[in-house]
C-alpha cells in the first residue's frame, strides 16, 4: 500500500531529523576544523532521493573494512543527484572519528556523530546493536541490515535502471 509505505518514509525522515547533523564543508577531505554540529537538518529534501544511511564507528574493525568498500561505491555513484550518502557513528572520542573519516576516504558531505555510542538516539531508533548497519532508503520503501556494501551496489544499480 504507497500511503503505507509513504507515512513510514516519512517517520523514518521525522526520526532522522529529530537529532542533529555534523557537516563537513569539504568534498574531498575531511578536517577538522570544517565539521559543524547543528541541532536538525531539514530532510524533507531527501523525499525523492535514495538515501544511505551508514552506521559505524572507529573503534570497530568490521566497519573500518566496509568504509574503504562503501567509499569505493560513493566514488561511483557521487555525481549522481539522487542519492545522498549519511554517515552516523557510534564513536565517543571526536579525534579518533575525524581520524578514522579520514582515514577511510568517507569523503561525502553528512556525517553525524553525539559520541553516546549505543546510546545514540539515532542508535536507538533504527535498533542498531552492531556494526556496522547499512539502511537504504529508496524514495519511500527503506531496506534495513543484513545489506551489506555488495548489495548495497547491487540495489542501487537496480534502483537506477
Amino acid at each position: 500500500m504507497k500511503t503505507n509505505s509513504t507515512a513510514k518514509f516519512l517517520l523514518l525522515l521525522v526520526a532522522i531529523s529529530s537529532v542533529g547533523f555534523a557537516f563537513s564543508s569539504k568534498n574531498e577531505k575531511v578536517e577538522s576544523s570544517t565539521i559543524v554540529h547543528v541541532d536538525s537538518i531539514d530532510l524533507s529534501k531527501y523525499i525523492n532521493k535514495v538515501v544511505v544511511v551508514h552506521f559505524w564507528a572507529s573503534w570497530s574493525k568490521i566497519s573500518r573494512t566496509e568504509n574503504k568498500n562503501l567509499a569505493r561505491i560513493y566514488q561511483k555513484y557521487k555525481t549522481n543527484s539522487n542519492i545522498e550518502f549519511i554517515s552516523i557513528s557510534l564513536d565517543t572520542d571526536e579525534t579518533n572519528w575525524k581520524t578514522a573519516m579520514e582515514e577511510d576516504g568517507l569523503i561525502w558531505s553528512q556525517h553525524y556523530c553525539d559520541f553516546k555510542k549505543y546510546e545514540s538516539n539515532y542508535a536507538k531508533q533504527f535498533g542498531v546493536t552492531t556494526l556496522p548497519k547499512l539502511i537504504l532508503i529508496n524514495k519511500n520503501k527503506s531496506k534495513s541490515s543484513p545489506i551489506s556494501v555488495a548489495e548495497l551496489d547491487i540495489d542501487l544499480q537496480a534502483i537506477l535502471k
